[in-house]
């Protein structure tokens, strides 16, 4: 014999995220939603990435600094 499942709490979860995913739709739709730019989508992460940039630069050249007049 096969015991019986209560599905209340499976369905109590799926409608409460149902309900959440209906409450955050309207960021996505609309009026509400911003269009995307190219120059969004090109640098996305260039700030982030122009700081690590410097970051690593400024660590490669105070741990292993250019030699001079080294041929």
């Amino acid at each position: 014999m096969i015991p019986h499942t209560d599905p209340s709490p499976l369905s109590v979860s799926l409608s409460l995220s149902l309900s959440l995913s209906r409450n955050e739709a309207w960021r996505y739709a609309g009026g509400f939603a911003r269009p995307v730019t190219l120059s969004e989508v090109l640098f996305k992460g260039f700030k982030w990435g122009f700081a690590a940039f410097t970051v690593a630069l400024a660590i490669e050249y105070t741990f292993f600094p250019p030699k001079k007049g080294g041929h």
